[in-house]
């Protein structure tokens, strides 16, 4: 389903008529809940959420002495390291290896021997940023791909939408509870759901 399609859908089941944008808005944030509680616990088939962003510069940082990459979207908060960044490449995909660690463990490896050892470029999550850890091959890299699970704000209207399986009506709940479109309290005494 495009996202707009679903924008509309839930748009049309709502008893006032929303504005557009603020149905997708509020969508976005269900999207975020129902994408970390589902996958908390086991990270294993996130794969289909995930959207490829190419030709992602890496800058240097003199002041703190870092290389880094700006996040091209907003993204997903996750609970692991490297949150909605699920992997980072060279362009070609190969020859580099990068791999996601909480940040405040780069101040604690940041001195020591590990630091210079070669194997994969630590990376994590600061301020809108993906910053890197110092290893040989980070000064020779100009540009990377990065696999990021993005926020639902920022995909295209035309791009498919993924929702987790058995979610959808926690999807579409969330969302008219956030625009205060709650269900009729059933004021008829007769044990069923659907008499308003």
């Amino acid at each position: 389903m495009k996202k707009i399609e679903f924008i509309e859908a839930i748009r049309k089941s709502l008893r006032t008529n929303a504005d557009p944008y603020l149905v997708g808005f509020y969508i976005g944030r269900a999207m975020n809940q129902i994408i970390y509680d589902t996958f908390r616990r086991d990270i294993s088939n996130i794969d289909i959420y995930a959207h490829t962003y190419k030709n992602i510069a890496v800058e240097e940082d003199t002041d703190q002495d870092i290389y880094y990459s700006k996040l091209p979207v907003s993204i997903v908060q996750l609970p692991i390291s490297g949150d909605g960044v699920l992997s980072i490449h060279s362009m070609k995909g190969y020859g580099v290896e990068f791999a996601a660690k909480r940040a405040e463990l780069n101040h604690i490896h940041k001195n020591l021997e590990v630091s210079s050892i070669n194997g994969p470029i630590p990376y994590w999550i600061n301020s809108g940023r993906v910053e890197y850890g110092k290893k040989p091959m980070i000064g020779e890299l100009d540009k990377v791909m990065m696999r990021i699970i993005p926020d639902f704000g920022k995909l295209d209207m035309l791009d498919d939408i993924y929702i987790p399986t058995g979610k959808d009506v926690d999807v579409i709940n969330i969302t008219r509870q956030f625009l205060g479109d709650l269900p009729y309290d059933d004021t008829v005494n007769d044990n069923n759901e659907k008499t308003r």
